[in-house]
């Protein structure tokens, strides 16, 4: 009988846990309207980022990182190019272009490992979170644009 009453706990627990492992945090987002922004130049193709919402916006950026895979040895390397910052005339929202051929920068150092896969970006971006609004950059065709969301600290240091 506690064999029994102990194989339902068990099973009840497991049954539990799987099931709160297996739903997702539900992220909401609002629909965005993207229609006065320009459409992308021949070349170019229009990259939208739409986050969701969140509590305390303020206290979040998004980094983006603007760049290229490529084969790539144990040297540091950065893709050259420029991203400008411009605003949709007449509503004032901000959207980013992006200026590269795909070259990149490196050190020269001598490499023993053979070369490696990896994300080769420019200086990344660092701007303001805001749900309400996408973050939309116009890049050339054969560049990729990935995101990271950093978040502030709970707790304020006091400086000495």
């Amino acid at each position: 009988m506690k064999k029994l009453t102990l194989i339902i706990a068990v099973v009840t627990a497991i049954f539990f846990a799987t099931n709160a492992f297996a739903q997702k945090k539900v992220q909401k987002f609002e629909k965005l309207d993207i229609s006065m922004y320009p459409m992308a130049q021949k070349g170019y193709k229009q990259v939208i980022i739409q986050l969701p919402i969140e509590k305390n916006e303020d206290n979040l950026k998004i980094e983006l990182n603007i760049g290229i895979e490529k084969m790539v040895d144990c040297n540091s390397h950065g893709l050259i190019g420029k991203a400008t910052e411009e605003t949709v005339e007449g509503w004032g929202y901000n959207y980013y272009t992006v200026e590269s051929s795909g070259e990149t920068t490196s050190t020269r150092m001598g490499c023993p490992n053979p070369p490696t896969k990896k994300f080769v970006s420019m200086a990344p971006i660092l701007t303001r979170y805001n749900s309400k609004l996408p973050i939309v950059l116009y890049v050339p065709q054969n560049i990729d644009v990935k995101y990271r969301i950093w978040r502030a600290d709970t707790i304020m240091q006091k400086a000495k």
